[in-house]
């Protein structure tokens, strides 16, 4: 019974720590270490043209990631896809949290 018990105290602990939100704010964080190793990135931001100009925003941003090493490409995937999949869950959240304060 003991070693049953312990073994739902770990589970139980470890929980917060496996959900898909963690694995993808893992992902993320990774994505981001790896592109930082590769890429300057302090220069990639000081060249970035102003964000008004969308036609030459894109074009830099579109060229800057056909210009980098393969690895930097799917790590740049990796880390936007995360994102995506965090800011949708934390909307999802958000709006669900509104509901039940509104009800």
């Amino acid at each position: 019974k003991k070693h049953v018990m312990r073994r739902v105290r770990i589970i139980h602990t470890l929980a917060p720590f496996i959900s898909g939100e963690a694995l993808f704010l893992f992902l993320l964080a990774a994505s981001f270490i790896g592109i930082a190793r590769d890429v300057a990135l302090v220069h990639v931001f000081a060249n970035t043209p102003n964000a008004l100009n969308a036609v030459a925003f894109e074009q830099f941003w579109l060229i800057a990631f056909e210009h980098t090493k393969f690895v930097v490409q799917i790590l740049t995937v990796t880390a936007l896809m995360s994102l995506i999949f965090l800011v949708h869950t934390t909307g999802r959240f958000v709006a669900s949290t509104f509901r039940t304060a509104s009800a």
